[in-house]
């Protein structure tokens, strides 16, 4: 496998893992979005929920208060606070989207219609029955003073018969404002029935009297009291039909709608509360699953990149550097040195079969130039023992001169034969070097060929590499990106504690009122008890409103927690990035030194084709020297012949003068 797929599959595998982990995060993140928007969705219903309620029970509380004061103050209260009770449900239609809860609101909104109307009603009753009383209470002391004027008179008269008569009708008239009174305020049966007794008696006696008076003036006085009678008793009968009808709206309604509809809402809010109890620690979870699965894919992640990053070094480092120490043996004269990664089959192996050509040819070169300082070394010493020879005879005997320049000459001949033989083989052997110092050109050539290809690869690997650092720096910035957006999250909690704090505090102050209003109806006595009722409703309200929020800010701080420790994992994954961007940049480094150790190998290359060809050359010189040889040699051979000639004529000469010597 070539070297460029092998670092692009690590490469790849921990790109790989790195979409993973971002996957996994993201996955992670858009889980817990989805939960706090579902959670923050429940909070924001509660708290809807928690304004219904609190405005309803305002409402109530103001409607009772109007029904035991007929202040109109509180019947304007009562008004706005059931307007802004439906204002709230009908911009609740967006957040409630559960059946149950959208089937609720549409009730609680009809249910605060009908409240609405029916308060209406009351108030229109208790206008009519204050009109009726300020009616009353026109005829009573009307009623009470003519009496006062009759007995008064019969008394100045002596007219002790009148005078009782309107003692006895003014007693029943007193009689039956009391109970009239008392009915106004306790609406009870018995003091409507007494107080229409008592007027049932004071027409009755008031009719008597009319009949008994003799006096014009208190006769007109009487029938002013029978009339008058007359007219409370019907206005008191309508006052007590208008409570009644009252009374029941209030009782049939409002005191039905009221309580049912706090009752629902509080379902409603118990239900959101149940929702957000296992929502919180399902979202805890999660995110903690999620934190969990990208720390051991992350920390996975880190050991395979350091995995691969070892024997991606090893299987590139380990052959160059072996490969650098061959080709430095190579060069110190080392031809026994073992070409390493022969047979691997990517560049490395591809070098090393260059380098073996370059190996093979410097040792068959070194084999030819021993062959030839061998011949070079026999002909020297072939030399020196014929001159050796020749030296010795000459000095053995000047006689054997002749004989010995004779045996020269043909000795010498025979060497000039032999030195002709030699440049020919010479010349030869010339030809052969020259071959193949052409075949170690080439072959220095394709290992320049190869060394460029190699280079050219190893640039291919350092542009994949600074990818791989540029895809680092990328997941380092959608690191940070993810960082500050759960850091938003984690401020987005924060706001909702802080709303969650005022919740609880204006629940505080509804305690505190409602302890007020407690003290208030214990100070009113009998007529404060149903007020008390109310008072503790409101507290109970209260209390269960500041569970609900302290319930809520324990979640908000869990999930702070959360996703304060979801930035610091991000931070963490961070770091590691950053770290795998370092080491790619610290790769591309070393990548770079084996660039510039490629390129150095191919210029001891270029340079060495450079000295085969001067090889190429010199040994040109050689076969051109060898064919001077050659021909010296063939003139030697001539010269030789000559001398040989001119000795046997010397050896006759001297024979013929020692002959004339011994002739003598």
């Amino acid at each position: 496998m070539k070297v460029g797929r092998k670092i692009g599959l690590g490469s790849a595998l921990t790109l790989f893992l790195l979409a993973v982990v971002g996957f996994i995060s993201y996955y992670g993140t858009s889980q817990a979005e989805k939960n706090f928007s579902e959670y923050r969705s429940y909070a924001l219903q509660t708290n809807q929920m928690g304004r219904i309620q609190a405005n309803l029970l305002t409402a109530r509380l103001f409607a009772k208060d109007y029904i035991k004061t007929n202040k109109d103050s509180s019947a304007e209260k009562v008004s706005e606070r059931i307007q802004t009770t439906v204002d709230l449900i009908e911009s609740s239609s967006d957040l409630f989207t559960r059946p149950e809860a959208v089937k609720l609101m549409k009730q609680a909104e009809e249910d605060m219609l009908t409240y609405q109307s029916s308060f209406q009603q009351v108030r229109e009753y208790v206008n009519d029955r204050n009109e009726h009383v300020e009616k009353m209470n026109t005829i009573g002391p009307l009623s009470e003073k003519s009496l006062t004027r009759i007995m008064e008179s019969a008394y100045e008269d002596g007219d002790a018969s009148a005078s009782h008569m309107a003692g006895v009708t003014l007693r029943h008239l007193l009689l039956a404002r009391l109970y009239a009174t008392r009915y106004l305020v306790d609406n009870t049966d018995a003091s409507a029935e007494r107080s229409i007794s008592e007027l049932t008696s004071f027409n009755t006696t008031a009719d008597k009297m009319l009949q008994e008076l003799e006096n014009p003036a208190r006769q007109k006085l009487a029938q002013e009291v029978k009339d008058l009678a007359s007219q409370y008793l019907v206005t008191f009968k309508e006052t007590v039909e208008i409570i009644n009808n009252r009374n029941a709206i209030i009782t049939g309604t409002l005191d039905v709608i009221g309580p049912a509809l706090a009752d629902e809402t509080e379902q409603l809010k118990l239900q959101n509360k149940a929702l957000q109890d296992e929502l919180g620690p399902r979202a805890v979870k999660s995110m903690g699953e999620t934190v969990m699965i990208t720390a051991i894919i992350s920390i996975g992640a880190i050991i395979i990149g350091i995995v691969l990053s070892f024997f991606t070094g090893r299987m590139i480092a380990g052959p160059v550097n072996n490969m650098t120490s061959a080709m430095n043996n190579l060069a110190d004269g080392d031809l026994e040195t073992d070409i390493p990664a022969i047979g691997q089959k990517d560049e490395i192996g591809n070098m090393a079969e260059a380098v073996q050509v370059f190996k093979d040819n410097a040792i068959a070169v070194k084999k030819m130039q021993a062959e030839k300082i061998a011949q070079e070394q026999r002909l020297e010493e072939e030399n020196k023992r014929r001159t050796q020879e020749m030296a010795d005879k000459f000095e053995s005997s000047v006689g054997s001169i002749i004989s010995t320049v004779s045996s020269a000459a043909t000795e010498l001949q025979h060497t000039a034969q032999s030195m002709s033989s030699t440049a020919d083989e010479t010349n030869t052997q010339s030809n052969a070097v020259r071959s193949a110092s052409k075949d170690a050109s080439a072959n220095v050539q394709t290992v320049a060929s190869a060394t460029e290809e190699l280079s050219a690869s190893i640039g291919e690997i350092n542009r994949q590499i600074e990818e791989s650092t540029t895809i680092a720096q990328k997941a380092v910035k959608d690191a940070d990106t993810a960082n500050e957006n759960v850091k938003g999250l984690s401020n987005a909690a924060q706001k909702i504690g802080e709303v969650v704090g005022l919740i609880s505090d204006i629940a505080e102050q509804t305690n505190l009122l409602a302890l007020n209003a407690t003290i208030e109806a214990a100070r009113a006595g009998e007529a404060g008890k149903g007020f008390a009722v109310v008072a503790s409703e409101v507290k109970s309200l209260a209390n269960q409103t500041a569970k609900a929020t302290e319930d809520i800010s324990i979640q908000v701080t869990q999930m702070q927690n959360a996703t304060d420790g979801t930035v610091n994992s991000i931070e963490g994954i961070t770091e590691i990035i950053k770290s795998i961007s370092t080491n790619t940049t610290s790769i591309s480094a070393a990548i770079d030194q084996q660039t510039s150790a490629t390129q150095e190998i191919s210029k001891n290359v270029q340079e060495a084709a450079v000295g085969t060809q001067q090889v190429s050359t010199n040994i040109t010189t050689v076969q051109q020297a060898a064919e001077q040889t050659g021909a010296s040699s063939n003139e030697v051979l001539e010269a030789a012949g000559e001398l040989s000639k001119q000795s046997e004529t010397l050896r006759a000469e001297v024979d013929h003068f020692i002959q004339g010597l011994r002739a003598s």
